[in-house]
């Protein structure tokens, strides 16, 4: 017999782990980039890709 189709159970623990890496990463990238003393567009541009990436990977990597 075929066996039934399984569902994977996410966590809210991933979801929750995930956003507050972004958080965390996005606010260290803007402290990063002040130092270094870019531009305000280039420093949030920056940040909120990085910090997006990495949560997204935290997210993704505890599925």
């Amino acid at each position: 017999m075929a066996e039934a189709a399984r569902k994977i159970k996410r966590s809210s623990a991933s979801l929750t782990g995930g956003i507050v890496v972004a958080v965390t990463v996005t606010i260290l990238a803007l402290l990063v980039t002040g130092e270094l003393g870019w531009d305000v567009t280039a420093r949030w541009m920056t940040s909120v890709v990085v910090g997006g990436t990495m949560g997204a990977w935290v997210r993704i990597a505890d599925l």
